[in-house]
């Protein structure tokens, strides 16, 4: 694996693979129970910095702020409530070849680094 830049503990026992793409973001894939990939990342973690309704003027903000983006990625954002996170995701077919894969992994982590930095994402953060 390492000589695919993963490296030797990037694959869990529990079957999901965490990449890190530039010192800094981690993206995890596992496969689901309908022969598909799951793609996700922590965009946020609030942990229990916001009640419901901030997260949802937040969770309104950042779609009003991201809709061309939206238009044109397969990720989308989401909120975890059970552990309070902020996390783009997507999926792939679970059959999908080596390159296509590269390419959607690419097209993803430039997702995430467009939310990582928008502003609203970076205030919360802080906080």
């Amino acid at each position: 694996m390492t000589a695919h830049g993963m490296a030797s503990g990037a694959l869990r026992r529990d079957g999901r693979l965490t990449l890190t793409f530039e010192d800094r973001y981690r993206v995890h894939l596992e496969q689901t129970p309908g022969r598909r990939l799951a793609v996700f990342a922590t965009v946020l973690d609030l942990a229990d910095r916001l009640e419901k309704q901030e997260v949802d003027r937040m969770l309104q903000t950042l779609a009003a702020r991201g809709t061309g983006l939206m238009q044109s990625r397969a990720s989308t954002l989401s909120f975890d409530t059970s552990r309070h996170r902020l996390l783009l995701q997507q999926t792939l077919p679970a059959d999908i070849g080596l390159e296509r894969l590269e390419f959607e992994l690419a097209e993803f982590v430039a997702a995430l680094a467009f939310w990582t930095q928008t502003g609203i994402v970076q205030e919360l953060g802080s906080t």
